[in-house]
């Protein structure tokens, strides 16, 4: 299991977001992509998303109609937004965020793995108590990237959302896998979550899968480290040459 790590969290999402800028335009593009599977599906009237950084999916949203709460810690407040400012609830997502609305859809994307290990469990509750409906993904053991302490495999948080009686649909992965440029995250990471009782869109409801069939690595991600460990080995080769020289 993850190890609880003291890290400043403020240094390290602006340390994330430095990287992240570089690719605005790739971000509002899969933003949109993100949008382009989900809205159609569930028109939500209402959508929040915790740790939205700059609001990139959220834009998306709030463009094909939908009213948009972004959710994230105050380091974002003197950075360019996609949405306004007044979009925001700026809060320290290691801590409860409780709400007393709720909302047509509650959405979380590679964000758990920068929240400290023990806040897994009630960052579920959190979005649970936001949504009947959730969409949700987290970095995978080995995916590598900035201030991840809390990599799980995805059915760690399959079976988290199974306990509150939430059932998991693959329904996201395979169509935003068709977007040429789609980020191998949200290939491989990104889910839907439905509360039991809930109505499921028929798109949607032949795509059930238990925690196991969740588990993927995406190939672009397998190929990355494997160019990485090799580099690494052939490092390590060279070392070994000139010590024995």
């Amino acid at each position: 299991m993850p190890h609880s790590l003291e890290i400043d969290s403020t240094e390290v999402h602006l340390n994330m977001f430095a990287g992240h800028d570089n690719g605005r335009i790739r971000r509002l593009e899969n933003g949109r992509y993100m949008a382009e599977v989900l809205y159609p599906v569930f028109k939500p009237k209402t959508v929040i998303d915790l740790g939205c950084g700059l609001g990139f999916f959220l834009k998306a949203m709030a463009n094909e109609g939908s009213t948009v709460t972004a959710v994230d810690n105050d380091w974002v407040k003197d950075l360019q937004t996609e949405v306004p400012k007044d979009s925001y609830v700026f809060h320290d997502l290691n801590e409860p965020f409780k709400s007393r609305k709720r909302y047509a859809l509650a959405t979380s994307f590679e964000v758990a793995e920068h929240l400290k290990p023990e806040r897994s469990e009630s960052f579920v509750d959190d979005l649970c108590e936001l949504s009947n409906t959730v969409a949700f993904s987290a970095a995978i053991p080995g995916q590598g990237g900035s201030g991840h302490i809390n990599l799980r495999w995805q059915s760690d948080w399959v079976e988290m959302f199974a306990d509150r009686g939430y059932r998991c649909y693959d329904a996201i992965r395979p169509e935003i896998s068709n977007k040429e440029h789609s980020y191998f995250w949200f290939r491989q990471n990104a889910f839907l979550f439905i509360k039991d009782g809930t109505r499921v869109p028929a798109s949607v409801a032949g795509r059930e899968i238990t925690a196991d069939a969740a588990n993927q690595v995406c190939r672009n991600l397998y190929n990355r480290q494997v160019k990485r460990m090799r580099a690494r080995i052939l490092k390590l080769q060279e070392r070994i040459k000139e010590l024995e020289a």
